[in-house]
C-alpha cells in the first residue's frame, strides 16, 4: 500500500494543527514521525486512519481517498495502535488480539479468525501468554499484545503512536524490531510517531520532522542533521555514528541549562 498525504491541513475546532503537509509512504517502508510534543504527530496518524478529516488537501490509500472509505474498509486496510490503549484489562491476550479480526467476521469469529490470532501470537513470541489477562502483563508484554491486535487482521499499513512509551530499553528494542519486521517482511507501509530519536534512527527507513505546523524536512537519514534537529527540538546536539548506527547526542549550551 502507498499512503499519500497531499497539501493536507488539519485542525481541531478551527484551530490549525498542521498546514499544507505532504508525505508519501511506500510499501516496505517504515516512516518515523519526529518532533516535540504538540507538533501534530498524533493528529496526522488520526487523519491517515480517517478519524480526523482534513480541512483542505487529501489523504489517499493506494489512490483512494480515505474520506471515501467506510470505517470497516479502513480497519481492514490499516492496523492502528493509538497512544492511549483501550484494551479491557480483564480480557485475555487471546480475546484482545481477536478484536483485531472484527472487520473480517460477521456475527461471530470462526476457526479462520482463531487461527489468525494464534499465528500472530506465535510470530510475536507471546503464544504462551494467550490465556493471561491483560491486567497481569508487563508493559512490554502488553504493547506486544496490542501490536499483535494491530497485525492480526492482515492490514496493508500500520500506524503506531508512541509504541515504546513507558517501556524499558530491552522492550523498546523488541517492539520496534517486531514492527520493522512486520513492515519489511510483508511489504506493508508503516508510520510510527516516536520521541526517541536513537530508536528512530536504528529502526526506521525514512523520517519526517514536524515543526511549526508543517513538515520541516522529510527523507532518509541525511535529513537528520544536527542543524535540523536543533531547529526542530530547540536543543543543541551532535550527530555521531557508533557501531554503524547514527546517534543523537545533546550537548550543553554555553552557560549551562
Amino acid at each position: 500500500m502507498t499512503i499519500t498525504v497531499r497539501d493536507a491541513t488539519l485542525a481541531y475546532d478551527t484551530t490549525p494543527v498542521l498546514e499544507d503537509v505532504s508525505l508519501r509512504v511506500e510499501d516496505g517502508q517504515l516512516l518515523g514521525l519526529l518532533g516535540p510534543n504538540g507538533v501534530g504527530k498524533t493528529s496526522l496518524l488520526r487523519a491517515i486512519d480517517g478519524l480526523l478529516e482534513p480541512e483542505r488537501g487529501q489523504i489517499t490509500l493506494d489512490g483512494v481517498e480515505v474520506d471515501d472509505l467506510s470505517r470497516k474498509e479502513i480497519a481492514r486496510q490499516i492496523g492502528y495502535l493509538p497512544q492511549v490503549e483501550r484494551a479491557e484489562t480483564h480480557s485475555t491476550v487471546f480475546e484482545t488480539v481477536l478484536l483485531g479480526r472484527t472487520p473480517h467476521f460477521g456475527w461471530r469469529p470462526d476457526e479462520t479468525d482463531r487461527q489468525a490470532v494464534q499465528r500472530a501470537l506465535e510470530r510475536l513470541g507471546i503464544a504462551d501468554l494467550a490465556t493471561r489477562p491483560m491486567a497481569t502483563l508487563s508493559g512490554g508484554q502488553r504493547r506486544t499484545a496490542l501490536l499483535a491486535r494491530a497485525l492480526v487482521g492482515g492490514p496493508e499499513a500500520l500506524l503506531l503512536d508512541e509504541p515504546t512509551s513507558g517501556l524499558d530499553l530491552k522492550h523498546q528494542h523488541e517492539v520496534m524490531g517486531r514492527l520493522r519486521s512486520a513492515v519489511h517482511e510483508s511489504d506493508r507501509a508503516g508510520v510510527v510517531a516516536i520521541h526517541d530519536l536513537d530508536l528512530a534512527t536504528r529502526f526506521c527507513d525514512r523520517y519526517a520532522l514536524l515543526s511549526d505546523g508543517g513538515v520541516f524536512a522529510a527523507g532518509g537519514k541525511d535529513v537528520l542533521t544536527a542543524e535540523a534537529i536543533e531547529t526542530v527540538y530547540d536543543i543543541p546536539v551532535e550527530v555521531v555514528t557508533r557501531n554503524g548506527h547514527r546517534e543523537i547526542v545533546p550537548t550543553e549550551p554555553d552557560g549551562g541549562w
